[in-house]
């Protein structure tokens, strides 16, 4: 089968790879379409470890082609989408539902080959089927959205809130529209892309640049003074968290959502005096994958808009990873057509 395989920082070679066989348990899955995120791009550019030789890629959608010995009512041919958590299932970690921190996590497409490829065989409990209306291109954006789900989960009750969101890339995109869903009353996202702010706007938000203004000088204009809620942050600068106490609200939340590369300077007394929590969300359970589908299921969340551009799985041969890794940076989320459905006439084609 073919496999879009990192070989090394910066490189990626499509290879002839032997196609896996499930075991029991196990679902095997004809790969639909796999996204792109920011943590493949940081891998690509040697920003984040990764084994190599690995096949790429933990977003994606496909189809059963079959399944042994699992009692999840899988069927050939049916529309999946999967939650790549490979973790131990015994440590008091797993056992209390908090798998995506048992420190055996395996990360799929960095320690262990990815979805990047024709066929994956995949732990039947970790397939989803996806809904007839449900696309499996849409299909293939339902882990970021647990990521989102998990984020806003841990802020604690959303009921009448009002939300700051900084950053709107996909996940800051996806955390606003859970937010929401699950009765923010007010959601601000703040970003530098004006095009992404549009998109922020279309989706029903209040969007505010902040290039040339300050950030708490803008949640605390949106807000009538009051600061937000709960901050969401989904930039991965450093930079912003220094500004952290001057956007909540007493007694509210901050989340830590993106990942920083870098040490961050964080004024711990200004939020200590305002008695604000300081979380931090990491990955998601498979509880909130399933709250995931739900709510993109019944509307509630809306992920075809992020889909921005979609490339054939053979755009990553001949040399040409560093190409779509950049078309990737340049949008909400590209996605890589392995077996595909029948293409539409935009967003195709190579970058």
């Amino acid at each position: 089968m073919r496999a879009a395989v990192l070989v090394a920082p910066g490189e990626i070679a499509l290879r002839d790879c032997p196609t896996p066989r499930p075991a029991p348990g196990e679902a095997e899955i004809a790969v639909a379409y796999v996204g792109v995120c920011g943590s493949d791009q940081a891998r690509f550019a040697g920003r984040m470890a990764c084994r190599g030789p690995v096949i790429f890629g933990h977003e994606f959608s496909g189809r059963v082609r079959s399944v042994r010995t699992a009692p999840q009512g899988l069927a050939p041919g049916q529309a999946v989408a999967v939650a790549p958590l490979l973790n131990c299932r015994t440590c008091a970690v797993c056992r209390a539902g908090r798998e995506h921190l048992c420190a055996s996590r395996r990360l799929f497409g960095t320690h262990v080959d990815g979805a990047m490829r024709e066929t994956v065989c995949m732990p039947a409990d970790r397939v989803v089927p996806l809904p007839p209306h449900v696309s499996l291109r849409e299909g293939a954006l339902l882990e970021p959205l647990a990521v989102a789900v998990h984020a806003a989960e841990l802020a604690g009750p959303l009921d009448g809130a009002e939300v700051a969101v900084l950053g709107a890339g996909a996940i800051g995109m996806l955390i606003a529209q859970v937010a929401r869903a699950l009765g923010a009353c007010r959601v601000l996202v703040i970003d530098i892309k004006t095009d992404r702010l549009r998109l922020a706007a279309h989706l029903g938000f209040a969007a505010a640049n902040s290039a040339s203004a300050d950030l708490p000088a803008i949640v605390l204009e949106h807000t009538d003074g009051r600061g937000a809620g709960v901050v969401f942050e989904a930039t991965g600068s450093p930079a912003v968290a220094s500004h952290f106490a001057g956007m909540v609200t007493p007694g509210g939340a901050v989340v830590v959502a993106g990942r920083m590369h870098e040490p961050a300077r964080l004024d711990l007394d200004a939020l200590l005096l305002k008695e604000a929590r300081l979380l931090t969300s990491r990955y998601f359970t498979l509880a909130d994958f399933r709250k995931a589908l739900d709510l993109q299921t019944t509307g509630r969340v809306a992920t075809a808009p992020l889909i921005q551009a979609e490339v054939p799985l053979e755009c990553l041969g001949d040399n040409r990873g560093g190409v779509v890794m950049a078309a990737a940076g340049q949008v909400l989320r590209l996605l890589v057509a392995v077996g595909g459905e029948a293409p539409s006439a935009s967003g195709r084609g190579e970058p």
